[in-house]
């Protein structure tokens, strides 16, 4: 049983030998590995990746040829300003807080709520009626309210919030009227919705 035992260690040993010659010798990371085969890769594969050329890959600019229009940089403006548009809140006042102001005559009141709303809740006098989605739509609203100073309003607030940003974001000085008509109707001071259309 012994010899039988001798014989296999050796013969394990011999086969051991063999495949120590026999096998390639791969180095990974200065540790010779012996019995695995060799991925060879070309030099350029295994070099750090290049950047050059990359520009003949990427478009250029276009060059503007003539000068930016307004309505070009009303556009230019919004795309600037959209980052802003969802983080910054516009400046707002109540409707108490207005009914104390002496406006100038580069202050304009804008009504963004529908024709229902305003035969239902009132309007202020004086105030242009601009629906919300109107004035949205509006191409040439950076034109339209330039070097003015909006005041926003709607029902309670939110719409007028939104059109204040949209205005901000094309460089009108736009402010919010936080509650809305709701704040003058407690205030007495919005006109009946019976009465005849304010202007737009």
């Amino acid at each position: 049983m012994l010899s039988r035992a001798g014989s296999a260690a050796r013969l394990f040993r011999s086969v051991l030998r063999v495949a120590s010659v026999a096998a390639p010798v791969v180095s990974l990371a200065s540790r010779p590995v012996r019995g695995f085969s060799a991925l060879v890769l070309p030099a350029k594969a295994l070099a750090a990746p290049s950047l050059t050329g990359r520009s003949s890959l990427v478009p250029a600019a276009p060059v503007a040829a003539h000068p930016i229009t307004v309505s070009e940089r009303s556009l230019l403006d919004r795309a600037k300003g959209f980052y802003n548009f969802y983080t910054d809140q516009p400046p707002s006042i109540t409707a108490a807080e207005f009914s104390k102001l002496k406006l100038e005559s580069t202050d304009i009141v804008i009504d963004v709520r529908e024709d229902n709303e305003r035969a239902m809740f009132g309007y202020l006098e004086g105030a242009r009626h601009v629906p919300m989605q109107e004035l949205l739509a509006d191409e040439s609203i950076a034109e339209r309210y330039a070097g003015l100073r909006a005041y926003v309003y709607c029902h309670a607030g939110k719409r007028s919030e939104t059109v204040a940003r949209c205005l901000r974001v094309c460089g009108i000085d736009a402010i919010n009227i936080s509650d809305g008509i709701i704040g003058f109707q407690e205030l007495g001071t919005a006109a009946d919705g019976s009465a005849a259309e304010t202007p737009k």
